[in-house]
């Protein structure tokens, strides 16, 4: 049996369902984690546009992650909305016009063998 992943957050709430930082550091480390795919797109978008937000899914999590190097801003928030889609729509309804984007995240969560890939945790990454 192989361990669930962590990634880090600045808080972590609802049992650990919910987890959400504005850090850079834990944000990158995170996305590595969860796809080295994504995390190239993300990065590269972030290079080109000077902003950028994905809707990726994260096991039973999704994951929402955006960046502007305009005004400084970035925030990761992973949600658990395992089997939830009344959850799923009211928080696409709150995501600013990325409402189907989020919607193709959330279908897009793997069931049954990722379901446990990752936890979240508050705290800071591991120093390698």
């Amino acid at each position: 049996m192989t361990h669930p992943t962590k990634l880090y957050f600045d808080k972590v709430s609802n049992e650990g369902r919910h987890g959400q930082t504005s850090n850079g550091e834990k944000i990158l480390f995170n996305l590595k984690l969860i796809s080295e795919e994504w995390f190239q797109k993300y990065t590269d978008t972030l290079v080109q546009q000077n902003n950028a937000t994905i809707f990726l899914p994260t096991g039973r999590f999704i994951s929402v992650i955006t960046a502007s190097f305009d005004v400084n801003e970035k925030s990761m928030m992973t949600f658990d909305l395992m089997n939830n889609e009344k959850g799923a729509k009211y928080f696409a309804e709150q995501s600013e016009g990325n409402d189907e984007l989020f919607m193709n995240a959330f279908r897009q969560i793997k069931y049954k063998e990722d379901y446990n890939k990752f936890i979240l945790v508050e705290g800071d990454v591991p120093n390698d």
